[in-house]
């Protein structure tokens, strides 16, 4: 895999949450099974990586509940954590498929009302940023892209690099971007598409470090 580097051209803030629905996982009941009092968490790719670390950690540290709380069982701890996306982490919140969504992106008003019981709790701020193989001239020709010309890229109006600057060479530009389900891609398009269609040759790609070999 090819390292990138920056074109600053934006830099786009993505906010990141953990929605506490209402659901709550059921424990095994069959007496041959472990009696495991487990937490689901599922949702942003973005997120994901760094609670399952997390989730991990707490594991290895406390490894049953009585150790976090004496009030808890002895039981030992469980923690899934799963990824499918920001809107996943939402809907299954919601629904009660997991306890805890994992969202990469500001919650809506809309959802917010179907939870007055839940809670949404911020853990922090990261940035989203557009960027080029380190090799493609670009970089020294034109390295202040407008917002603008961002969307005019992404919307398949601008095609070759040769469309952007007439210095660059006349070759395709090859887009790709997060999937469109995903908290990353919701935010670009409010920040940068406002709502114009992302070109339909770009590649979706399923997370942060799938990126094609070009």
């Amino acid at each position: 895999m090819r390292k990138s580097r920056f074109v600053y051209a934006l830099v786009l803030l993505m906010s990141f949450f953990m929605l506490l629905g209402c659901g709550q996982s059921e424990q095994p009941k069959a007496e041959s099974e472990s009696k495991a009092a487990y937490i689901k968490l599922g949702g942003s790719s973005t997120l994901a990586p760094v609670i399952a670390k997390c989730a991990d950690d707490f594991t290895e540290h406390y490894k049953t509940w009585n150790n976090v709380d004496a009030k808890f069982a002895e039981e030992p701890i469980v923690l899934f954590v799963s990824t499918g996306g920001s809107g996943f982490g939402v809907k299954s919140a919601l629904d009660g498929t997991v306890d805890i969504g994992l969202v990469s992106r500001e919650i809506k008003d809309t959802e917010k009302e179907k939870m007055p019981n839940g809670k949404i709790i911020k853990l922090g701020s990261d940035a989203l940023t557009i960027a080029v193989n380190p090799q493609n001239p670009v970089v020294r020709v034109k390295p202040n892209l407008t917002t603008e010309e961002v969307k005019q890229i992404f919307a398949g109006e601008i095609k070759t690099w040769k469309d952007l600057d007439a210095n660059l060479p006349e070759r395709p530009i090859v887009l790709a971007i997060r999937d469109l389900g995903g908290g990353a891609s919701q935010v670009f398009d409010e920040l940068v598409m406002k709502g114009t269609p992302v070109a339909k040759e770009a590649q979706q790609l399923p997370s942060m470090g799938h990126w094609p070999e070009r």
